[in-house]
């Protein structure tokens, strides 16, 4: 059956309006939610995902480049499906080599599957869009419409603002002035998702004698150890999971569970990760882990406090573990008060 024609009045009027809502957004993630949430209000498109691209040697992602080597990161989902998302379907991969569109049909469905590339002038994060249709024809205009280049330009721009150009990461200053704002994206993301957590918090890795790196080998070694260290903890952490690039040798991860419990699990299969693929042009596997729980009435720059605390704690005592700076906080309270116990005189 063919389908209706498209009416280039009521396109133009969404174009606009679509626009006008993707430049009010302040933030990548909130632009992510907003491109998404209007797409699964149309009546073609049954469900959309966008995934951002890594390589595992950082860098441009092109054509020549072998696409074993890509990290598929999905960022988002609509509507929310009630478990973990999948492997990536195998249509991202040619939709990066081929750096166009591409369609493939989904099985024993009459619906098919678009994978449309997000992909920088210059610098910045490769995106893919994925969404199920059950219209090629009005999915594939709709993508060539100028919103969608004004969303290109807009991740373009976010990416600059908010990234470290070397790992990809979220940079330390948008930590420091949106931490609050991205926990309760966070929050809420998880929540639609129907995932386990309700609770934000905040994870550090420090690694020790990565600043000597840069001193005694060059930028070239240290780039090559930071980027190793980068992509260990990107497949070890969860989508849904926002990491940051703190300092030169500090990664800090916002991380929603329900309690501390799923936290130190997840920090433990990190630190084997690491253990097992630490870099050889390290000395040795020398790093500290610690983590602070976040709530709306904690500022940013104390809960990254908190975890400079824990992490002096650890490296004093020459402690291995994981350690919570609430039970930091609990048994320095308790050391006090023994010590003002012991030395009250009754006469």
């Amino acid at each position: 059956m063919p389908h209706k024609k498209v009416n280039q009045d009521k396109l133009l009027n969404y174009t606009i309006k679509l626009i006008t809502k993707l430049t009010s957004k302040k933030s990548s993630l909130a632009l992510v939610d907003c491109i998404l949430e209007e797409l699964i209000k149309l009546p073609m498109i049954e469900l959309c995902r966008l995934y951002e691209v890594h390589h595992e040697h950082g860098g441009t992602i092109n054509s020549l480049m072998d696409i074993n080597h890509l990290l598929f990161k999905e960022v988002m989902e609509k509507p929310w499906q009630a478990k973990d998302s999948s492997e990536p379907p195998s249509i991202l991969a040619h939709c990066i080599v081929e750096a166009k569109p591409i369609a493939a049909p989904i099985e024993h469905s009459d619906s098919i599957q678009l994978a449309y590339p997000i992909i920088p002038t210059s610098k910045g994060l490769v995106r893919l869009l994925i969404i199920e249709t059950n219209n090629e024809d009005l999915s594939h205009i709709l993508l060539q419409t100028e919103s969608f280049q004004a969303l290109c330009n807009l991740f373009e721009l976010f990416d600059l603002l908010e990234r470290d150009q070397l790992t990809g990461f979220f940079n330390q200053h948008l930590l420091e002035e949106s931490l609050i704002f991205f926990s309760d994206l966070a929050v809420q993301f998880t929540q639609q998702a129907n995932r386990n957590g309700n609770k934000a918090w905040l994870t550090i890795l420090e690694i020790e004698g990565i600043k000597q790196l840069k001193k005694e080998h060059g930028f070239l070694y240290y780039d090559d150890a930071v980027l190793v260290i980068s992509y260990i903890i990107k497949c070890c952490f969860r989508s849904s999971d926002l990491l940051f690039r703190y300092q030169d040798g500090c990664f800090i991860s916002l991380l929603v569970c329900d309690n501390e419990k799923e936290v130190e699990c997840a920090l433990h299969r990190l630190q084997k990760d690491l253990q097992k693929n630490w870099p050889s042009i390290l000395p040795n596997d020398n790093f500290h882990v610690a983590f602070t729980s976040l709530d709306n009435e904690k500022p940013a720059t104390l809960a990254i406090e908190q975890l400079y605390t824990a992490l002096r704690h650890l490296k004093e005592n020459q402690l291995n573990e994981t350690l919570n700076f609430q039970k930091l906080q609990i048994n320095n309270i308790q050391t006090d008060q023994s010590s003002i116990e012991g030395n009250i005189e009754l006469f």
